[in-house]
């Protein structure tokens, strides 16, 4: 996966550009480059007297050369101005710089070299691009600068093998580069500031398309991609700094493949506000962030990698990485929607899903709009493991509806409000969730170490719960579950009736070997207005029932006959087994019609 290989193509430009037989010089054709004189013809002399051999031009050091209208080039030219500047000054408007002179046959020019030249241009004038390349092969710009442009920097379609090296854009009111129908594309060490989009990949059948060392500060975006789609696009080593809009942007009813930023960091400065760090609408299938870091100071953003397709179908396997993320702001860091088989590994979340709500609003059962770390939504086949997430208020993970088939595994939630959240309103469902193995360490506000709601098989296990104010786990609304080999101490906490697990509405939950410690008269709570049935081979005392009238069919082991409003609300057919069987006892008691029941008397 990636953008294209060169090879030896870099070797190739380079022999091209320094062994070219034939130089000549724009001075000896007349043009005399004093910013005044118009040099168009003199320049375009240059260019044809070299005729289908080719060869080099040359730009003098210091010069400024003042065009009007377009220079058209041919095949096997090289265009050298190191310290030489074009102005172009054309009013017509709709103009490029250079330009492929086969624009419109579709006949291809090759072996191209652009070099050292700065572009500008008078206020008055409507200029499209600055160097524009149509039907090109094996092309070369490098070290070339703009400012003020009306366009583009670069425009690219309908090429290939193009290779841009060492380019900067400032100040131009849309992109400063552009690729459109183009293949086997390499960019590196560009830079944008101040104009509207960094760099753009547009239109149809883009593919094998490079940006490595590029950066962009105070642009609307530092990469769109849009229109038809593409494949094969990889940012390495790239920055973007104080976007105004996002970093990432693709446009809805697009589908792209293989999309790559690897060792890329994204900043967002103090009061530099924008709308998401990368915002992704079309289809991105096979989208991989690795090792990349976006830091946002206080800057009120709605979330770091919001990806919501406008499509009805979900997207395919997404890989997130090594991701850092310092968000001293607003929202999550990821909000995914329609995706499947996703995976966010070995990330780091600090000071996240931190919008400024009251913590009550955050911590209800029912409630859609808690602020969370992770959004999860028409989701399936996912994996969230090996992360960390330090002072990250509210919700850590947040399953809305229709997330299928995910793991949670071995991740560290320190001073964090609800690690994992399933909301439980009536119309969410979710499917095959595991927690396990996740070190939880709550903060001061946390009202449950996780809580899942209306989901269909369920698993908690292995998870360590430290400082729990309501519940270390609480399922509502879920059936066919294990809540098997957790850790869950009460410490000192906020609120007056803690518990340690919590059934409510739920059916078919069985628990084994928990070890629920340190919790007054509530180890376990089963409650609700529907029947909670639990199945457990725990050994605890009988779970309290909060008020319920009645928690539905229970299995559990004690040492003595359920007692006071547990006896009244357990339904016929529960069971408990005796953990302290005695001589003339009974191995357990069952509940019947008439009241609670012996069975398997003991002789003595």
């Amino acid at each position: 996966m990636g953008g294209y290989k060169y090879g030896n193509m870099g070797t190739d430009f380079e022999a091209r550009a320094q062994l070219a037989d034939i130089a000549v010089s724009v001075k000896k054709f007349g043009a005399v480059g004093n910013g005044i004189k118009d040099d168009t013809e003199a320049i375009q002399k240059a260019i044809d007297s070299l005729g289908s051999k080719g060869g080099k031009v040359k730009f003098e050091y210091g010069k400024t050369y003042r065009t009007t209208y377009t220079l058209f080039y041919r095949s096997k030219i090289t265009l050298s101005g190191y310290g030489a500047t074009i102005d172009f000054q054309c009013l017509a408007g709709n103009a490029s710089i250079l330009l492929s002179d086969n624009m419109l046959t579709g006949a291809k020019i090759s072996d191209i070299t652009i070099e050292g030249l700065a572009f500008k241009q008078n206020a008055g004038a409507l200029l499209h691009n600055a160097i524009g390349l149509s039907f090109a092969e094996n092309v070369l710009i490098r070290d070339v600068q703009s400012t003020g442009l009306g366009y583009h920097l670069i425009d690219v379609a309908a090429s290939k093998h193009v290779k841009i090296e060492r380019a900067l854009a400032k100040n131009h009111p849309s992109a400063a580069y552009q690729v459109d129908s183009t293949s086997e594309v390499a960019q590196s060490g560009v830079t944008s500031a101040g104009q509207a989009i960094s760099n753009i990949i547009t239109n149809e059948s883009c593919e094998d398309i490079t940006f490595e060392d590029c950066v962009s500060e105070g642009c609307d975006f530092f990469a769109n991609l849009h229109r038809q789609g593409g494949k094969n696009i990889t940012f390495k080593d790239c920055k973007g700094y104080d976007a105004t809009f996002s970093f990432l942007w693709v446009d809805e009813n697009t589908v792209w493949n293989d999309v790559l930023f690897e060792n890329c960091r994204f900043y967002q400065s103090q009061g530099k506000d924008l709308y998401s760090m990368m915002r992704i609408r079309g289809i991105v299938n096979r989208f991989t962030l690795d090792n990349v870091t976006f830091v946002r100071d206080n800057a009120i953003s709605q979330y770091g990698v919001w990806l919501n397709t406008d499509s009805t179908t979900a997207g395919d396997s997404y890989r997130f990485k090594a991701i850092n993320c310092h968000f001293n702001g607003f929202r999550s860091a990821f909000n995914l929607t329609r995706v499947n088989r996703y995976q966010l590994i070995n990330n780091e979340y600090e000071r996240c899903a931190d919008d400024g709500v009251g913590n009550a609003v955050d911590r209800t059962v029912d409630n859609h709009n808690a602020t969370s770390v992770i959004q999860l939504q028409s989701a399936s086949n996912g994996k969230i493991q090996g992360s960390g997430f330090n002072e990250c208020k509210y919700v850590g993970i947040s399953l809305r509806e229709n997330v299928k088939k995910l793991l949670i595994s071995e991740n560290v939630f320190d001073n964090i409000g609800i690690s994992v959240q399933g909301v439980g309103a009536a119309t969410v469902t979710k499917e095959d969730i595991t927690v396990r193995n996740n070190d939880i360490v709550a903060g001061s506000q946390t009202w449950y170490g996780i809580m899942l709601g209306k989901t269909l098989r369920p698993i908690v296990k292995n998870n360590e719960i430290q400082v729990v104010n309501r519940a270390g786990v609480s399922l509502v609304g879920c059936s066919d579950g294990l809540v098997e080999d957790n850790i869950i101490p009460a410490l000192s906490t906020n609120d007056a009736s803690p518990f340690g697990i919590r059934l409510y509405e739920s059916t078919g939950i069985h628990l084994s070997s928990n070890q629920v410690t340190g919790f007054a008269t509530q180890s376990y709570l089963f409650d609700g207005a529907t029947a909670s049935n639990g199945y457990t081979g725990d050994t605890n005392v009988i779970p309290n029932v909060g008020g319920a009238t009645h928690t539905g069919i229970l299995r559990t082991k004690a040492s003595a006959i359920p007692a006071g409003n547990i006896a009244t609300a357990l339904q016929v057919g529960s069971v408990v087994e005796n953990t302290n069987p005695t001589a003339g006892g009974y191995l357990g008691w069952t509940k019947t019609s008439t009241g609670w029941k012996g069975y398997a008397l003991i002789e003595s």
